[in-house]
């Protein structure tokens, strides 16, 4: 369904993660092969859509909107966790960190990085978080430079959490990548 329906998918990506979030609760009470075609769709818009992330331990699911917006989804609880402003244009990409507590999003057009500190489960917060650390990466001062040869198809950006506390590294394209203290 995704790879038919292509780049149309990318401006609605909010509007369509909270119909598989409203699945995932029809699925529920349903068989195991409805949930696991569900699981298949979020794989599949996740390997197409580069402002999506999921933390599958903690089962949450990151959406950059085209308006700047990031919306938390807590699967498990069904619902909207969080919604992250401070973007306000076109989320590029973004990732969550290995145990999910935090999320980085990089918006291209206002060549930003941003880091949010989130939580999850009952205690969490539910609603707007707007307090996080920005990095504008041409004026950062703590940032270095890869050395980084990756395939020549991994053209569009992409951002993770390095090794080392308090590291995020962002690709750029196939030969420049910057590694940056928060």
């Amino acid at each position: 369904m995704i790879r038919k329906i292509g780049d149309h998918l990318y401006n609605h990506l909010p509007t369509f993660a909270d119909m598989i979030i409203r699945g995932v609760d029809i699925a529920a009470d349903s068989s195991k092969e409805l949930i696991g075609k569900i699981n298949n769709l979020i794989k599949t818009m996740l390997a197409k859509y580069l402002n999506m992330a999921f933390h599958q331990s903690k089962e949450l699911l990151a959406v950059g909107s085209i308006e700047g917006p990031i919306i938390i989804y807590a699967l498990k609880q069904r619902q909207r966790l969080k919604v992250l402003e401070g973007h306000e244009s076109i989320i590029s990409a973004i990732n969550f960190s290995r145990k999910g507590s935090r999320v980085v999003s990089y918006c291209e057009k206002e060549r930003a990085l941003r880091v949010w500190k989130i939580k999850s489960g009952i205690l969490a917060f539910t609603g707007i978080l707007k307090k996080c650390n920005v990095i504008f990466i041409d004026r950062h001062q703590k940032r270095t430079k890869l050395e980084y040869k990756g395939k020549k198809e991994d053209l569009h950006p992409k951002v993770e959490f390095a090794q080392a506390k308090n590291q995020v590294v962002l690709y750029l394209s196939h030969e420049l990548a910057y590694v940056f203290t928060v």
